[in-house]
């Protein structure tokens, strides 16, 4: 009569088990990883492109009076752009949205209630946030696209006289697409 050790008879089990656990994952293929490697214009310097824009004081009485501020230049950088690559690109600037004055920023902060903040460009066009804007054309080495930024106060804020004052801030992240 042989003697069998419990202990070989579990180390058995477990083999018999592994064994077939193997052979239920290697039966089918059952993950494909696909991607395309591509080459954009320019590079959106993450670093380049963190902008604090500062309005300083706004006066509650001057937004009452007119209705906004005046308007503070920004630009944002591409660099390294290659226009044999592409001439033209496409920017998104993405945050919360005000509901009172819509493609505006809400602002947030123990300020801020009964305003948004608007961009635009120098021409005064509107840059709606989180919507795409027009085209802007790339310059080979440096693209600089210059936009600007304001306070407004809301419609119902000036007929109620409902502005609260206080810091308030807003942040949106530019996003650029080549077309």
């Amino acid at each position: 009569m042989t003697k069998v050790n419990a202990g070989t008879i579990a180390f058995m089990g477990l083999l018999m088990l592994t064994t077939s656990g193997m052979q239920s994952a290697n039966a089918a293929d059952n993950l494909q990883i696909k991607g395309t490697l591509v080459t954009e214009p320019c590079v959106l310097e993450p670093t380049g492109n963190t902008l604090a824009i500062d309005f300083r004081t706004v006066i509650k009485k001057g937004l009452y009076k007119d209705k906004r501020t005046p308007a503070i230049p920004f630009t944002i950088a591409l660099t390294e752009c290659d226009t044999s690559i592409g001439k033209e690109v496409i920017l998104m600037l993405t945050g919360d949205e005000s509901t009172a004055l819509p493609g505006m920023l809400a602002p947030g902060g123990s300020g801020g209630t009964g305003i948004a903040i608007g961009i635009e460009t120098p021409d005064k066009t509107p840059v709606a946030v989180n919507k795409k804007t027009s085209t802007y054309a790339l310059q080979d080495g440096l693209t600089e696209i210059h936009l600007q930024a304001f306070v407004e106060a809301e419609p119902d804020a000036i007929k109620n006289q409902t502005l609260i004052a206080g810091e308030f801030s807003a942040t949106a992240t530019i996003s650029a697409s080549y077309p």
